[in-house]
């Protein structure tokens, strides 16, 4: 693997971190404002974008787990 494809690497996943870092603040506000239906959306954004890069991963034969996205993202970003 080339330097140019490590260093892209290495960018996605830090992305991706944060990105999962901020879902998981999301669906915390949404948790304890559960009437709240602008906390319960952001949540939901959160978890609509990581689940398409999830699916993109295992398009592209990515091992989901290399991004921190190994886990059940139905779960852990449910709001409920």
């Amino acid at each position: 693997m080339g330097e140019t494809q490590e260093l892209a690497d290495a960018a996605l996943k830090a992305a991706v971190r944060c990105i999962l870092g901020q879902a998981l603040r999301a669906v915390s506000e949404a948790r304890q404002n559960p009437r709240d239906p602008f906390k319960d959306g952001r949540a939901l954004a959160y978890y609509e974008v990581l689940d398409t890069v999830k699916n993109q991963l295992e398009i592209y034969d990515s091992d989901a787990n290399d991004f921190d996205l190994g886990m059940n993202l139905d779960v852990l970003l449910s709001p409920r």
